[in-house]
Order: C-alpha cells, then sequence, then structure tokens
C-alpha cells in the first residue's frame, strides 16, 4: 500500500473487523475466465474464513475450476461531510471506514461435524440474542460450505489521520455534536488509533 498511514498492523485490529462485519466480497475467475464477485455472508471460526451456498451455482462451479481467490471485508463509519474539516473545499466530502482484504485458496468442506460447529458460529454472529434450532447433520447435508485460509491480509482504514491535529479535533467535535450511533463509534475509532491527537 502506497500510503502507509492507512494500513492496519495489529492483528488485534484485524481480528476485530473479522468479528465485527458481517458481510463481505468474494471475488473469483468465472467458468469463461472473466471476473465474478458475489457479497456473502460468512463465519470467522478459528482463524479461518467459512461461507456456505447451496450445492450447485455459478459460484460453486467457479470454484471448481478455480479455487484462487480473493475477499474484501468493509466496516462503514461515517460520512464526513466537506464543511467539517474545510467549508472552503469540496472535495474534502468523504466517508471513513476500516476494511481487510485477504486472498488464499478456497478448500471444499465435508466433515458434517466441523459444518455443524462453523454454522452454529455463523449464526451466533447473525443473531446473537440467540433463539435459534439446533444446526443437524440433516441441514448441512443440503448446502456446501467451504474454507478460506487467507495466505495473506492486508488492511486499510481511513479515520482521520492524514489531518492535523487541530482539524482532527475539530471533526470529533463536529461527529460527536451530530451524535449518530455511527458517528459516536468513528470517534471511537478515531480517538482509539490516535488517542495523542
Amino acid at each position: 500500500m502506497r500510503r502507509k498511514e492507512f494500513l492496519i498492523t495489529t492483528v488485534k485490529l484485524q481480528n476485530k473487523i473479522l468479528q465485527d462485519c458481517h458481510y463481505g466480497t468474494l471475488a473469483m475467475i468465472s467458468e469463461g475466465m472473466t471476473p465474478y464477485q458475489v457479497p456473502l455472508n460468512y463465519a470467522y471460526f478459528e482463524g479461518k474464513i467459512y461461507f456456505h451456498s447451496a450445492l450447485v451455482g455459478k459460484k460453486i462451479k467457479s470454484l471448481e475450476i478455480n479455487p484462487n481467490v480473493h475477499f474484501n471485508i468493509v466496516e462503514p463509519l461515517s460520512l464526513i461531510p466537506s464543511f467539517f474539516t474545510d467549508p472552503t473545499k469540496s472535495c474534502n466530502a468523504t466517508q471513513f471506514f476500516l476494511s481487510l482484504s485477504m486472498g488464499g485458496v478456497v478448500k471444499f468442506v465435508g466433515e458434517p461435524e466441523l459444518k455443524i460447529k462453523v454454522l452454529d458460529s455463523m449464526m451466533r454472529h447473525l443473531q446473537p440474542e440467540g433463539n435459534f434450532p439446533e444446526i443437524t447433520e440433516k441441514q448441512v447435508k443440503a448446502m456446501t460450505l467451504f474454507e478460506l485460509d487467507p495466505r495473506e491480509i492486508t488492511g486499510k482504514f481511513k479515520a482521520g489521520q492524514n489531518l492535523t491535529p487541530e482539524v482532527f479535533q475539530g471533526l470529533v467535535a463536529s461527529l460527536e455534536a451530530r451524535g449518530t450511533e455511527l458517528d459516536l463509534k468513528t470517534c471511537f475509532w478515531m480517538k482509539e488509533l490516535y488517542p495523542d491527537a
């Protein structure tokens, strides 16, 4: 990455993004050797990424032909209007975010026990309040599960790190004054990542 100040370098933050986000975009090469990508939910389980799917379809066919993939996750933060940082410039409007990009080779999972554990993990991720029936071996036979063990993970975030301390503090104050739930979350990350700003 050219701009090193935007790079996520800690495994702790990478893991938090993986645990907090709920979907990403899986990029593959389709049967006709053309790029193909699809948004989907995932489970982050024991250091690996898992996706579930129907037994047939374009995604399955593509992965059978070429199991090399790339997966992107983005956690959106606040929209930043230009007047929050410089009322004389319109090009300052942006959105802050945390993101991960990872590549690797997909492996199809056949073991029913692992399928059940992974899908239970995904349900707890998507439905933290619980209250869902136990996943059965019969259910997992009717779906495909594939695993991505990332070879590489690159993280990028945009949270005001390229701003001067004065503009940074003014932006935090503006976000806190606007006060949406996402604004307060953005302020948390800005302060967490730049406690001395």
